[in-house]
């Protein structure tokens, strides 16, 4: 319904209308940037198409959305939410072209959940490695 309400009301395409888009959309939950990958595409061509700073704007508030948030796991291990982010980037990104608005947004989420599995993988490694050697 969010979402809805969302398009519907930056259809109008004003710089003040996508201003507050912005805004909104850096407040919500990690998981709706890819439980909502339809949205997402409709908004980020909707704010392409309206130019350059709204489509940047949108795409750097819904980047920041998605990499928020607490994460909780096990010591050594790569953080569940950081797997499910690769996972559903993955598969998104599967069904997108590179000319797509949405393309570089899912890459950069995608990405940055395998930075962050790598290093909880180096971290384990790196404590493996201390253990051995005391």
């Amino acid at each position: 319904m969010f979402a809805g309400i969302l398009e519907a009301w930056c259809a109008q395409g004003s710089n003040e209308h996508f201003k507050v888009a912005s805004h909104l959309l850096r407040a919500v939950p990690s998981k709706f940037v890819l439980e909502e990958h339809v949205f997402v595409g409709r908004i980020l061509k909707a704010a392409r198409s309206s130019g350059t700073s709204r489509y940047q704007s949108i795409r750097s508030s819904l980047y920041g959305a998605g990499i928020s948030g607490m994460r909780s796991g096990v010591a050594g291990e790569p953080f569940p939410q950081d797997l499910k982010m690769r996972e559903q980037a993955e598969h998104v990104l599967a069904g997108l072209s590179k000319a797509d608005p949405a393309y570089g947004l899912y890459d950069d989420l995608r990405t940055h959940a395998e930075r962050e599995i790598e290093r909880s993988l180096a971290e384990a490694r790196a404590l493996a490695e201390e253990e051995e050697a005391e």
